[in-house]
């Protein structure tokens, strides 16, 4: 059920005894590390740069005017300019934790971030099964070397997204809980354990006639198809909650990304704009609208692949009856060119997928590894890649926000001096999210919702859940404290700042039953004397929610319904 009211700027006194003490702004923003606030006029584009000298070492001591910065050609005024490290002296501060009263819940980050943050995702949906156990021994033989100053989270992809363990430096508490993370056998993979895909035998197919044959094998194809957009589907899903759960934390953050395959991709061709439906038979859009997410939290992706050391596969094709080789043989066939086929077709998947690793890597600014063994080395050199890094801030001239793929382009006067950032970025229309389906819209709420996706940050709150009284019946009442710094505010025709705001509470019986939803719908039209008194305190909304006895666990959440941004965070209730 949805409500819609209309708030003025009396409603600042709603929260002043429900939050116990008066907050401040909500706001991630550090002196050191500005944010990218979305507006409706502007915008600030970031680019983290990576700097290394001919040996791979990076380069420590570059100055602003010794960086140029170019899109689609034309030069760009740097704005912002700072040197980001963990081991010099130059590395900022911790950001401190916000004090959260005690009965208030907040999906503002509480991690002290004073680096980089590491982001390992074991991406068991797209790799096989033996090569999920062995990537978990490589990530605990990383742990026994690491520094305990690296903060890392990990991941795991299966059926949906788990967040294993948020940000810690303590790796012997990461040692245990990877200890006890058991495979995944991908439903979504024409062979899970490994190998070439199976198939029909020839035996069987050649009594057939010849229209079911041709029939079969349509079969296998679109049930190959199926599997592929499934496996693309969720995937895209987990970034995009990935991005969700990143983006209020400030600075870099590098996505170390194990798995067998990557089927996705960035595409500089592709204009962006509002989906209107999903197309089931090419995911462009919807991959660079994950792409676009990803880079606009400064998520960097360095791809990992978890075969390590390919070498060309020989398939047995001469088990059994010879007729029932795959590829379907008959019996006087040569089996030579067949087993050519099958190496030819395996190295030129391989060789697309090392294409597609590259070009994630290049596109984000990260660095794609494969063909080794070690995959904690190569889990160690892209933490160690993405831990010290130049950020470079502007505001673009060209103000034509026609969705298209911009390019960026970095120089550095210093010689010998080699660089990696993310290639670009789409530069999507102020008022893309109103123009997308509103399904769209549903779907991307029901899975921020869902409690076993990560919450997502991108719009900071605290709220209070006041459990049912006398005066409420069995109604809880959950008042929410809105940064609204991160909301976008626009002048209507009026003169007026006007905002939107979805304030949502789904209440769950355990872990995979929701029970209820509940929605509000928030209209700001604020006056200039009102809204600088907003912007120096927290935009507020409050949402009832009618619940039998019993206890629960809430997902909260919070929509700016101008531009998409949300975010949620967990609460528990008990009803007497």
């Amino acid at each position: 059920m949805r409500n819609t009211g209309r708030t003025a700027i009396f409603l600042l006194g709603l929260l002043g005894s429900s939050l116990a003490a008066p907050q401040e702004p909500s706001s991630n923003q550090n002196n050191d590390q500005p944010q990218t606030v979305i507006r409706t006029t502007t915008r600030l584009v970031i680019v983290d740069v990576v700097a290394q000298n001919d040996k791979g070492n990076p380069v420590t001591d570059l100055k602003s005017q010794d960086f140029a910065v170019l899109e689609n050609g034309k030069p760009q005024q740097v704005k912002v300019f700072n040197f980001q490290s963990h081991t010099t002296a130059s590395a900022k501060a911790a950001q401190p934790v916000p004090t959260i009263a005690p009965g208030v819940v907040t999906n503002i980050p509480a991690y002290p971030v004073t680096s980089a943050l590491n982001v390992i995702l074991l991406d068991g949906l797209n790799t096989t099964a033996p090569r999920q156990t062995y990537m978990r021994e490589r990530l605990l033989a990383l742990l026994d070397k690491l520094p305990d100053d690296q903060p890392i989270a990990v991941y795991t992809l299966g059926t949906r997204l788990r967040l294993i363990q948020d940000f810690t430096s303590d790796h012997q508490l990461l040692r245990k809980i990877i200890h006890g993370v058991n495979n995944n056998v991908s439903i979504a993979m024409t062979n899970p354990s490994g190998g070439p895909a199976l198939g029909f035998p020839a035996s069987f197919m050649s009594m057939l006639p010849e229209d079911m044959q041709q029939k079969v094998q349509e079969f296998t194809r679109e049930s190959e198809a199926t599997s592929t957009q499934s496996r693309v589907g969720t995937t895209l899903n987990a970034l995009h909650a990935i991005a969700r759960f990143l983006a209020a934390f400030p600075g870099r953050k590098n996505l170390i990304w194990v798995s067998d395959a990557f089927p996705i991709y960035i595409n500089p061709g592709v204009t962006l704009k509002p989906l209107s439906r999903k197309d089931d038979e090419n995911f462009g859009q919807a991959v660079s609208k994950a792409a676009n997410t990803l880079m606009d939290s400064q998520v960097v992706i360095y791809p990992v692949d978890a075969r390590g050391l390919l070498v060309p596969t020989f398939h047995d094709i001469g088990l059994g009856k010879p007729d029932d080789a795959v590829g379907g043989r008959p019996e006087e066939g040569l089996y030579g060119p067949a087993q050519l086929t099958f190496m030819s077709e395996a190295m030129a998947v391989n060789l697309a997928t090392h294409q597609t690793m590259n070009q994630l890597a290049d596109s984000t600014g990260g660095q794609a590894f494969y063909n080794n063994n070690d995959l904690d080395v190569l889990i160690r050199k892209s933490i160690d890649d993405g831990s010290t890094y130049y950020t470079l801030g502007y505001y673009p001239t060209d103000k034509n926000w026609d969705g298209k793929f911009r390019k960026i382009q970095v120089k550095v006067t210093r010689p010998g001096v080699k660089l990696h950032y993310r290639l670009g970025y789409y530069a999507v229309q102020p008022d893309f999210y109103m123009k997308e389906d509103p399904q769209q819209h549903q779907l991307a709420l029901e899975q921020a919702l869902n409690l076993n996706s990560p919450v997502s940050t991108g719009l900071p709150f605290r709220a209070r859940v006041v459990p049912p009284s006398e005066k409420t019946g069995n109604k809880i009442i959950v008042n929410f404290a809105i940064d609204s710094h991160m909301l976008s505010f626009e002048k209507n025709a009026a003169g007026l700042q006007t905002a939107s705001v979805d304030c949502v509470v789904q209440a769950y019986v355990n872990e995979d039953t929701a029970l209820k939803t509940e929605a509000t719908t928030t209209h700001a039209e604020l006056t200039d004397e009102n809204y600088a008194k907003i912007s120096n305190s927290y935009f507020p909304c409050q949402q009832t929610l009618a619940l039998p006895p019993g206890s629960y666990l809430l997902r909260l959440g919070v929509i700016d319904n101008r531009t998409g941004v949300l975010g949620t965070a967990n609460a528990r209730v008990k009803v007497d």
